[in-house]
């Protein structure tokens, strides 16, 4: 159903970002470029545990868990990563901006 290529649409957005292991691709892609890093130790030696869409660190004084979410503005957001990146891709693809309102009505409801 995903074609890989970045949405040019609100609609495509959402139909992109609908599937969670998508959002958390995308994240970390843009995240982590050169490969997944720790945010706690910086290591480079992670495991992904796909069942939970999160990474262990593998440094032996480490040993954490951690998502795309982890030290990010997303953190503590209730709010799905599904949700996030299509805001996030309203607010950037929108050439006058866009409202609260609107952006609330239209990713929310």
């Amino acid at each position: 159903m995903n074609s890989g290529l970045p949405p040019k649409s609100l609609l495509q957005a959402t139909r992109y970002f609908q599937d969670p292991d998508v959002c958390v691709d995308f994240v970390a892609a843009m995240r982590w470029p050169d490969g997944v890093t720790c945010p706690h130790c910086e290591g480079k030696r992670v495991s992904y545990l796909s069942s939970r869409r999160i990474w262990k660190c593998m440094a032996k004084e480490c040993h954490k868990q951690f998502s795309v979410k982890t030290q990010s503005v997303f953190e503590d957001s209730p709010i799905p990563l599904d949700k996030w990146l299509v805001a996030v891709w309203l607010v950037v693809n929108c050439k006058n901006g866009i409202s609260r309102h609107f952006s609330h009505r239209s990713i929310l409801s």
